[in-house]
């Protein structure tokens, strides 16, 4: 999936940028002042990122982190206007940082930087950052328990994390509601007004995608969105929240919105009444709101030492593990893939690694690492039926992090396909039974 994302959005962004720069509510100017801006900083004028900056009185000498940066747009305007000293932007998508990173230096700013980074896996440095952003990025993220985790020990004490996020139906799944509100207002528009930007056709209608045909175009888009705003609020404290519409306008208008024309009375008119239509609509309870700005703040960890099996168990992962599985006898345990890595907290005390796991029924090596340093190996040898449980205790390096990875390397995979008669063509690395610092 990360890559076909990634490719995506390598693409996406360069067209709109280029071709197609005003395609969502949001980009349209219009929409900004006369809706959106007044719902979130109660003016027409005022930036939502600059009014946070200022109501939350967030020190503008901090280092900031920019998730899902795209072209990079974002990170230069909070660098220009003064808000931090410096801001590393971070995207899946190599095209945009590419764009991003030409930007930059074409700007002359050496205290921005860009990288490519995978954010349903990537590790994020400890203690670093007073502000992490999130523009329009966070509803992409599918490990939201993981990636949350990874804020929590990344920002410095007293730091925030400021987002501007969709937070309406995950994968664009619409209410009835939603779509009839849609509808009946794109139905009472002229048709000059309802031409899409990018195909030339006249918008009749929208309708609700299916969920196999969003995996197909997009996996990412709004993937867990509905999520978002609860998981934050079980993990850190909610300083402000600003909700701003677009369960009717973000559908309706997009696509369309180039078309109307700030100069043109009536367009104004026209889109002053779609304002008011999904404004009655939320006032009345019938829609919530599908766009949110939030500030949130003294986040805590929820990882633990010891590696739980159980609905927990996503936020400790980084990478190369299967489903939870159970033994005949009943006991939780998980195949990893011939690469792996975890998370676990470190008690202070902490001075080893306890590992209980089952080797592959073949000849393989496998080597243990914690933050990149080795700490073990073992060697399996081929036998004919699942070999019994190894338990070992290892020491952990002397710098080891406050929230190490542990990354576990097979030299090569293995399917159970090939070794008995077994319908499973996985390639697997050892079933991990149990991960305890101590």
């Amino acid at each position: 999936m990360s890559e076909t994302v990634a490719n995506l959005w390598s693409t996406l962004q360069q067209q709109r940028a280029v071709e197609y720069p005003v395609l969502g509510w949001l980009d349209s100017l219009l929409v900004q002042h006369l809706y959106v801006r007044p719902q979130i900083t109660g003016t027409a004028d005022k930036n939502w990122l600059i009014w946070l900056v200022e109501n939350l009185e967030i020190p503008r000498d901090g280092h900031w982190l920019s998730i899902g940066c795209g072209a990079g747009g974002l990170e230069r305007f909070a660098v220009e206007e003064g808000l931090c000293t410096e801001i590393d932007g971070v995207d899946i998508a190599p095209g945009a940082i590419e764009m991003a990173v030409r930007n930059a230096a074409e700007s002359g700013m050496t205290n921005v930087r860009y990288q490519v980074r995978d954010l349903d896996q990537a590790r994020l440095p400890e203690c670093t950052y007073d502000v992490v952003l999130c523009a329009m990025s966070l509803h992409h993220i599918r490990r939201l328990e993981y990636f949350y985790e990874e804020v929590v020990q990344s920002l410095r004490p007293g730091g925030w994390l400021l987002l501007n996020e969709f937070v309406g139906p995950s994968q664009w799944q619409w209410t009835d509601q939603q779509l009839n509100a849609v509808n009946t207002l794109l139905a009472a528009l002229p048709e000059r007004l309802r031409v899409n930007t990018v195909t030339g056709l006249v918008k009749e209608r929208e309708e609700r995608p299916s969920i196999a045909w969003m995996n197909a175009v997009d996996p990412s888009e709004s993937i867990r969105s509905a999520e978002l705003l609860p998981l934050l609020e079980s993990q850190f404290t909610l300083a402000l929240r600003r909700d701003y519409g677009g369960a009717v306008l973000g559908k309706l208008l997009e696509q369309i919105i180039a078309n109307f024309d700030p100069e043109r009375p009536e367009d104004v008119m026209a889109l002053r009444l779609l304002f008011a239509a999904e404004a009655t609509l939320m006032r009345a309870g019938v829609l919530s709101s599908d766009f949110s700005v939030v500030a949130a703040h003294e986040g805590r960890s929820l990882r633990a030492a010891r590696l739980p099996f159980d609905a927990a168990f996503e936020r400790h992962l980084v990478y190369g593990f299967h489903p939870v599985e159970y033994m005949p006898s009943g006991e939780p345990f998980a195949w990893t893939e011939g690469e792996a890595a975890f998370v676990l907290r470190r008690p202070p005390h902490a001075r080893a690694l306890r590992l209980s796991l089952i080797l592959p029924p073949v000849a393989r090596t496998l080597s243990i690492e914690v933050d990149g340093q080795p700490v073990g190996a073992l060697r399996s040898t081929a036998c004919a039926a699942v070999p019994p449980p190894t338990h070992l205790t290892l020491a952990l390096p002397p710098h080891t992090r406050a929230q190490p990875t542990i990354s576990l390397h097979l030299d090569q995979g293995w399917r159970p396909s090939d070794v008995w008669a077994s319908q499973d063509p996985r390639t697997l690395g050892v079933a991990l039974a149990g991960a305890e610092l101590l």
